[in-house]
């Protein structure tokens, strides 16, 4: 098992503490004064926060079995793990749970330039700071309809719904609609390095907000699903069907192809 020992300055042992019973541990090391990682010769990795738990080790989904040795990269927070056949890579997850943000079904989210967080769960709207320090703040609510995409432009939304009522809304002002109820859905909202905001699902085609323009629509791209841009700049619509499945946007024609 692992013991903890107290020892003085002169390496004389004043106290030992039963930690766990881990059988055929290889290797110990701490990532800081309060946490652990135990390596076995058979049984893979072991693990524990004293902060959290104060005696009970946590198994990790460690690649390797026979751990041999354990080298920490405190500044990558990477654990490198050596065994007799294989080396494994503990690195630290990008993602990471917003409790704040409660068991809700989120329909669609947008971080603004301050990375400020919004997410609609459907007949509503909630603002998150980006410290997290606050509860979720509700901006925008709606009985008849759900906004199924949102897209955070400065402080202002746009907004696509599940009935395809394309909108914008700034924190404090009466909704501003672009256009009425289809009776089908948004299904996508993008916005290109331009500055335009492409919206898909309308049953009138595929439609485009750019700049101090009106809506757009584009009636030969019907049932599109999605718009992307490439690294070099071109844009692609995907839509359902079996014929012209990608389109790509060409500017001068002002066409998709």
């Amino acid at each position: 098992g692992i013991l903890k020992l107290k020892i003085d300055s002169d390496k004389n042992i004043l106290d030992t503490e039963f930690i766990s019973d881990i059988k055929d541990v290889s290797v110990i090391i701490n990532r800081n004064r309060t946490s652990v990682y135990a390596g076995t010769w058979t049984s893979g990795l072991f693990y524990i926060d004293f902060q959290e738990n104060e005696y009970a080790f946590e198994k990790l989904d460690a690649p390797v079995n026979d751990v041999l040795g354990l080298y920490l990269d405190d500044g990558r927070d990477e654990l490198w793990i050596a065994g007799s056949e294989r080396i494994g890579l503990f690195r630290p997850t990008p993602v990471s749970i917003l409790r704040q943000a409660g068991q809700n079904r989120i329909e669609s989210l947008t971080v603004d330039d301050s990375n400020n967080l919004y997410y609609s769960i459907g007949g509503q709207v909630f603002y998150l700071d980006s410290d997290h320090g606050s509860k979720p703040r509700e901006i925008l609510s709606a009985s008849d309809t759900y906004f199924a995409r949102i897209l955070a432009e400065g402080k202002r939304l746009w907004i696509g719904d599940a009935f395809g009522k394309i909108s914008w809304y700034d924190p404090g002002k009466p909704l501003q609609v672009l256009s009425e109820n289809v009776n089908t859905s948004i299904q996508y909202l993008y916005k290109d390095r331009q500055g335009n905001k492409w919206f898909t699902g309308h049953p009138r085609g595929l439609a485009r907000l750019s700049e101090g323009e009106k809506l757009k629509f584009y009636e030969a791209m019907t049932s599109s699903v999605i718009t992307r841009e490439s690294r070099n700049g071109s844009l692609y619509c995907a839509r359902n069907g079996k014929e012209n499945l990608l389109s790509v946007y060409d500017s001068v024609s002002d066409k998709f192809t």
